[in-house]
């Protein structure tokens, strides 16, 4: 540390003295200054890093809760689709194995609630297309109302029933997928053109369908 000058005038190294006195002190103020920017860069580096560090861990903890928010939204859609659809087709499937015009029309009414309500709701394009086509199939019907139903139905119950089982496919929570394993595709074994062999299954062509 810089000693205190004490000045004696009477001194012939007075000047001397006090000019090495004053190079000290230059130097001492210097490296103090030196010292004292260098702190405050350094603190300033340390703040921008920590900010800088502060922000990502927040992005990233951003980020992991927005990712979590989709999956457990995901989630939602998965077990209310779920719901939905073992619902519908199960009310297609009595209808489809009715043994009575009563149960038939009982189960046709809760299919038209389902397809009007909460199957709207959750549906995909492909869930909704066979949806539609179900429908289509149950209108015909109403002009014959035979009992049992023709057994083209149980074929569409099957291709409602894939339809169903695909569209949950599309809404698995990660790393939650026990459909995928043995999922197959397979062609639609009813088609709206088989519409007519409802009620008339004695055409050449619904033959082959309806037995």
């Amino acid at each position: 540390m810089l000693s205190k000058f004490l000045p004696d005038l009477a001194d012939p190294e007075f000047d001397l003295k006090f000019k090495l006195w004053q190079a000290r002190r230059d130097r001492w103020e210097f490296v103090l200054k030196t010292g004292t920017a260098l702190l405050l860069v350094v603190t300033a580096i340390v703040a921008v890093f920590q900010y800088r560090s502060q922000r990502q861990q927040l992005i990233k903890q951003n980020e992991e809760a927005q990712q979590q928010r989709v999956k457990d939204f995901n989630s939602t859609i998965y077990r209310t689709r779920l719901d939905v659809y073992l619902e519908a087709t199960d009310t297609f499937s009595k209808f489809v194995y009715a043994s009575n015009l009563n149960e038939a029309e009982k189960a046709e009414q809760r299919f038209w609630e389902l397809y009007d309500g909460k199957f709207s709701i959750v549906e995909d394009e492909q869930a909704r297309d066979e949806m539609v086509l179900v429908g289509d199939f149950l209108l015909e019907w109403e002009n014959c109302k035979t009992i049992p139903v023709q057994f083209l139905f149980q074929n569409l119950a099957y291709d409602f029933t894939q339809s169903c089982r695909s569209s949950l496919k599309t809404v698995f929570p990660e790393g939650f997928n026990p459909l995928t394993p043995g999922g197959s595709t397979h062609p639609p074994h009813i088609t709206r053109e088989m519409i007519k062999c409802v009620c008339h299954p004695e055409l050449a062509d619904c033959k082959k369908v309806v037995s």
